[in-house]
């Protein structure tokens, strides 16, 4: 990485006691990097919709409202020479402080006046631990051994800090709960990743059982509903693994009847398979959220639920909106997402078109060949997706109708094929009209969706497969998330080439 060298920058916190609105000002004077900045327990669109926020280059300053009732922590993340500078900001209701950091020197200088300053003198959390030396570990002994030595490191630091600096009551209650749930957040952010290695191993089910267990110990070992710990990083980040790992232990589950019959109580008992297998992803992190959290957290839990829907997947968007009005009619976080649930109503009505085919009894094509032998003489995108497939919405939603912008003169045809969705005919059919997805759209088999990954070499989903007239193909290298221009320019190779 190319060298960046810093002066001085100077980082503004205002408050207008007006409606108590606070103000984070950021201001450089120098144009040669970015400074970064996060607010790990914000919900993203309170951020305009960007997490992390970035002072682009040219930019002089850069302004965040925001109203808070209790202290928040910004993490500014700051180019230096061919690394990175860390530090936490701790903003109070009130509060007004300027920050002064040098990175001129071999060592950054980190400076605070203002308010509160007891509560800005250097600290910074251990947010991200580094165990990469644990990524080939078949059993998390030695991991747990670091944590618990790290764990005691981060409440040595912060007594210390206590003691010497004297911070208000409220960064003391927020650096316990840090405390109180950095274990199990590392854990869980470790662990979350290093099973999928563990499941390529050949006694994997007795060595996940082992990681399983301590997961189970430390998650009983905190209190999971905890409105007076959502300022604090480490709890936020915890309960939004949580969920998402409980998702996925039910998606594993051979026999799920217990848990739906828990989960989905209000639906008649037959029903209640399709109604899981319709919806696996919102749907489900919903009735989770309901199932364990209350209060502020479950209100959080729902507003980080509709963030990620924002780029996400959509299903059943509308409803979980308006059971989340119903529950918190006068939540801070409703304006966030009242557009998106709109504009989300609006194209629920959206119909099949004349230009949007859909073919689904293809039972008799299972193989490769077969299908392009359909559709020989055609320049043809392939669009490899699925109902259940989160990235594959945000790709369609993101890129879909500017690729079909960009090649409406071509000789270009775009097919679609739906894969592992037999069971959810109603939901596909429902899809492309929502995202207008003009085109031929075909429900495959199993048999043939496997023949395609294998010929191809394709590994996951989303897919792009360019096929040219004469049959020869050849996957997208555009990467996910989708390097659209990239895409566009291999098309546009091909289509040359014809």
């Amino acid at each position: 990485m190319k060298q960046i060298y810093l002066t001085l920058f100077t980082i503004v916190f205002f408050t207008f006691l007006k409606g108590q609105s606070s103000v984070l000002k950021i201001q450089k004077n120098f144009d040669n990097a970015n400074i970064i900045y996060l607010a790990p327990t914000k919900i993203e669109p309170e951020l305009d919709g960007n997490a992390p926020f970035k002072l682009n280059l040219g930019a002089s300053e850069l302004k965040l409202r925001f109203d808070e009732k209790e202290i928040t922590e910004f993490i500014l993340i700051v180019p230096y020479k061919n690394s990175f500078f860390y530090q936490s900001v701790f903003i109070s209701k009130n509060d007004s402080i300027v920050v002064n950091i040098d990175t001129c020197h071999d060592t950054p200088i980190f400076n605070v006046s203002g308010k509160y300053i007891s509560n800005n003198k250097g600290f910074t959390f251990s947010h991200s631990p580094d165990t990469k030396s644990f990524d080939n570990d078949t059993v998390p002994l030695r991991l747990l051994k670091y944590l618990d030595e790290l764990h005691k490191k981060e409440e040595a630091n912060l007594k210390a800090y206590i003691q010497k600096h004297s911070p208000t009551d409220d960064f003391v209650s927020l650096g316990k709960n840090n405390l109180s749930y950095a274990k199990v957040d590392w854990f869980l952010t470790f662990y979350n990743n290093h099973k999928f290695k563990l499941k390529k191993l050949p006694n994997h089910e007795t060595l996940i059982s082992k990681w399983e267990a301590k997961k189970d110990s430390l998650v009983e070992s905190v209190k999971l509903n905890n409105e007076k710990a959502l300022n604090s990083y480490h709890y936020v980040q915890f309960i939004t693994r949580y969920i998402n790992i409980e998702k996925n232990r039910i998606w594993e589950l051979e026999d799920k009847e217990d848990v739906l019959n828990v989960l989905y109580s209000e639906f008649p008992k037959e029903t209640r398979k399709v109604v899981y297998e319709s919806d696996m992803e919102n749907l489900l992190l919903e009735k989770l959220i309901n199932k364990q959290f209350t209060g502020n957290v479950n209100e959080y839990l729902y507003a980080n639920l509709l963030t990620n829907m924002r780029t996400g997947m959509k299903t059943n968007l509308t409803p979980i909106f308006e059971r989340f009005h119903g529950n918190y009619p006068n939540s801070k976080f409703l304006p966030l997402f009242t557009t998106m649930a709109n504009a989300a109503r609006l194209r629920n009505s959206n119909k099949i078109s004349k230009k949007m085919t859909l073919i689904e009894n293809t039972d008799s094509i299972k193989t490769f060949e077969h299908l392009l032998h359909l559709y020989a003489g055609k320049n043809i995108l392939l669009d490899m997706w699925g109902t259940w497939c989160g990235p594959c919405h945000e790709e369609i939603e993101k890129n879909g109708a500017e690729l079909k912008k960009y090649f409406q003169n071509s000789s270009l045809e775009f097919i679609y094929i739906s894969n592992y969705d037999k069971k959810n005919i109603q939901r596909w059919k429902q899809l492309i009209a929502y995202y207008e997805m003009e085109g031929t759209h075909i429900l495959a088999s199993q048999e043939l969706t496997e023949d395609i990954l294998k010929k191809t070499g394709a590994r996951g989903f989303p897919s792009y497969i360019i096929i040219r007239k004469d049959g020869t193909f050849e996957l997208s290298k555009a990467g996910y998330p989708m390097d659209r221009e990239l895409l566009i320019k291999q098309i546009d190779d091909n289509l040359k080439l014809q």
